[in-house]
C-alpha cells in the first residue's frame, strides 16, 4: 500500500513513511515521537477528567483578561495582533483552551497526589553538611577509624591527615542528598549531626565523613512550584510508558 501524502513541497509530494525517513536520518523521530505520544496522553486525560464545561467557561475570562493585559481590546488592535502571530481567532481560541485544560488537569493531579509525592521526595530535599577525612588507602582510612574509636579528635586528625596541597576538609554550604553517590546516601543514612561515618570509598579515595548538621526541607512557594513541575512530568511519564504503540508506514 502506498504511503499517503504527508506535505506538498514545490509540487512535490512526500509521503509519511519519507517524513519518518527523514526524522529518523536528522536522530529527530525519538523526540517527534515522544512529543506525539505526550499530547495524546494529555488529551485523553483531559477528555476523561476535565469538566469541558467549566473549561469554556473560565476560557471566556481568561480571553478577556489576555486582551486586556496585552492592550488588547481595540478589535483593529487585536486583529493585528493575531495577523503578527500568524494565527487566526479560532486557533488563539482552541489553543488558549488547551493551555486552560492542561492547567486545571495539572491542578487536579496535585490536589490528589502532591502530599504522598512530597512525603517520597522529601528524603532526598533534606540537606546536609559534611567535614571529612580523605586518604588515599583502606589501610590509612583503618588507621583513622581505629584513632577516632580511641577518643581522638576529629579535627586534630583531619588536619593531621590533610596534605598541604588540599583544599579545608569540610564544607560549610548545605547540599542536597539527592545529588549524593549512593555510596555517601548510605553512609549518613543513620548518622546523627556530630557523628561519623564508617569508612567511605569514593573517586579513588577514602573517606569518613562527620554530619555537621541536618537541614530539613521546608515546603515554601519556591520548592512547592518546583515539586508540582516534577510531579506533573512524573505523572505524564507514567501515562506514556504504558503504553502500547505501533509504528505502521511502510
Amino acid at each position: 500500500m502506498t504511503s499517503p501524502h504527508f506535505l506538498i513541497v514545490d509540487d512535490e509530494p512526500i509521503s509519511l513513511d519519507q517524513a519518518v525517513q527523514y526524522l529518523q536520518t536528522m536522530g529527530r523521530f525519538q523526540e517527534f515521537l515522544l512529543d506525539i505520544l505526550c499530547q495524546h496522553a494529555l488529551a485523553k486525560a483531559i477528555r476523561s477528567q476535565i469538566d469541558s464545561n467549566l473549561s469554556q467557561a473560565t476560557l471566556e475570562q481568561r480571553l478577556v483578561d489576555f486582551r486586556t493585559q496585552h492592550n488588547l481590546t481595540n478589535p483593529y488592535d487585536f486583529q493585528v495582533w493575531l495577523a503578527n502571530q500568524g494565527i487566526d481567532y479560532e486557533t488563539f481560541r482552541q489553543k488558549s483552551l488547551w493551555d486552560l485544560s492542561v492547567e486545571l488537569l495539572r491542578e487536579q493531579i496535585n490536589r490528589e497526589q502532591f502530599l504522598d509525592f512530597f512525603q517520597q521526595r522529601k528524603p532526598f530535599l533534606d540537606q546536609v553538611i559534611l567535614s571529612w577525612i580523605a586518604v588515599d588507602t583502606k589501610d590509612a582510612i583503618l588507621e583513622v577509624s581505629q584513632k577516632l574509636e580511641s577518643g581522638l579528635d576529629f579535627d586534630h586528625l583531619a588536619d593531621a591527615y590533610t596534605s598541604p596541597d588540599e583544599d579545608a576538609y569540610g564544607v560549610e554550604e548545605p547540599f542536597s542528598r539527592e545529588g549524593m553517590p549512593e555510596a555517601l546516601k548510605a553512609a549518613i543514612a543513620c548518622v546523627e549531626p556530630g557523628h561519623v561515618t564508617q569508612p567511605v570509598y569514593l573517586d579513588d579515595r577514602w573517606y569518613i565523613f562527620r554530619v555537621e548538621a541536618l537541614i530539613t526541607a521546608e515546603l515554601n512557594d519556591e520548592l512547592k512550584e518546583q515539586l508540582e513541575t516534577e510531579l506533573f512530568e512524573h505523572w505524564l511519564n507514567d501515562k506514556v510508558g504504558a503504553m502500547t504503540v505501533k509504528l505502521e508506514v511502510n
